[in-house]
């Protein structure tokens, strides 16, 4: 009977041990929720909206400086016990997206200032220009240092040559009348880059046109 049962207990332990030689490693893909710690990564997973948390420890591969909420995230992790917080092995991230978060400026002799404030998940403020460009949002696109922004521009009243004479009464009112601008979307790839001690972010139109703006 002892030894039935030394048997039993080897072959549940070999089977335990065959289990857990079958982990594999797996891989989450989201964005950062919250900013990192340096102790728990929090992602949130594409389309599905799970949220799962990884432990940081010495082993962890990652770069410090790109763990900010919003940037892309890939993590490799062991699979753990229900309830237990899986430790992360690598974290890959996008290095460009906390190089553009923050306040960008043209110089003062720029013939249209233009002055943003690029912030988290995509959104911009703007204080300059105004009312002829407005940037909106911005994502990061596959090539490195390079973002898009996305706005709109205000353009002046297109003139529309009457067929006819209208009645002088007429003609006065719409004269009285300030036609409405016209606003037409656009986007723009923004690429940063160095001038000297300076971070720059230049800004470059479908057409060609660029312009520079320095990190404040």
């Amino acid at each position: 009977m002892k030894l039935r049962n030394i048997l039993l207990l080897a072959t549940l332990t070999l089977s335990l041990c065959a289990c857990r030689k079958e982990l594999k490693e797996q891989m989450m893909a989201g964005y950062i929720a919250e900013d990192c710690d340096g102790q728990t990564l929090i992602v949130d997973s594409m389309g599905s909206g799970t949220i799962k948390r990884f432990m940081l420890d010495d082993q962890t591969i990652y770069e410090e400086f790109d763990l900010v909420a919003g940037n892309i995230v890939e993590v490799a992790y062991m699979p753990t016990d229900e309830g237990q917080m899986p430790s992360a092995i690598a974290i890959t991230t996008n290095d460009t997206y906390p190089k553009v978060l923050g306040r960008w400026k043209t110089r003062e002799n720029e013939r249209l200032g233009i002055e943003i404030d690029i912030k988290r998940h995509g959104k911009i403020e703007q204080t300059l220009p105004e009312g002829i460009l407005e940037f909106t949002s911005w994502q990061l696109l596959a090539k490195e240092d390079t973002i898009r922004l996305f706005g709109t521009l205000s353009l002046p009243p297109e003139v529309i040559k009457a067929e006819k004479k209208k009645p002088s009464k007429e003609a006065k009112e719409e004269e009285a009348t300030e036609p409405a601008r016209r606003t037409t979307a656009f986007t723009a790839e923004a690429v940063v880059g160095r001038d000297g001690d300076s971070r720059t972010l230049t800004i470059i139109t479908d057409k060609g046109a660029k312009s520079t703006l320095y990190q404040q």
